[in-house]
């Protein structure tokens, strides 16, 4: 939530081909109130100019309807390398939250709790 932003925000856009206007606002918001920026987007796109920062992705999608899509894997992993950074450069108290956190999950399912956290 953009509007909720703060110095001490951090806001991370997703738009594969970076012309996303919702998200392009959510960007000029969140900077209205202080927020770092980082846009996860195609090279010299919309979003890619009002960001902070940019992670570029360029995805090339094939037309087929009926998959999935790379661009969607390619947003997921850049999103999964993020916050496992973030968690490991935090320390401890993040890592016991995401421990109970993923304790939280796997009760709610009967297959094996050493699975990934969502599997």
């Amino acid at each position: 939530y953009a509007a909720v932003a703060t110095p001490e925000t951090t806001l991370v856009a997703f738009s594969v081909s970076g012309y996303a206007r919702s998200v392009i606002e959510a960007v000029e918001v969140a900077q209205q109130y202080g927020a770092a920026t980082v846009a996860i987007t195609a090279p010299d796109s919309a979003l890619a100019k009002v960001a902070d920062t940019v992670i570029q992705l360029q995805s090339f999608e094939d037309g087929n309807i009926y998959k999935p899509t790379s661009s969607r894997y390619a947003l997921l992993a850049i999103l999964d390398m993020i916050a496992t950074t973030v968690a490991e450069s935090r320390g401890p108290k993040v890592l016991e939250n995401l421990r109970r956190i993923k304790q939280s999950v796997n009760t709610l399912k009967v297959d094996d709790p050493k699975l990934p956290l969502g599997d």
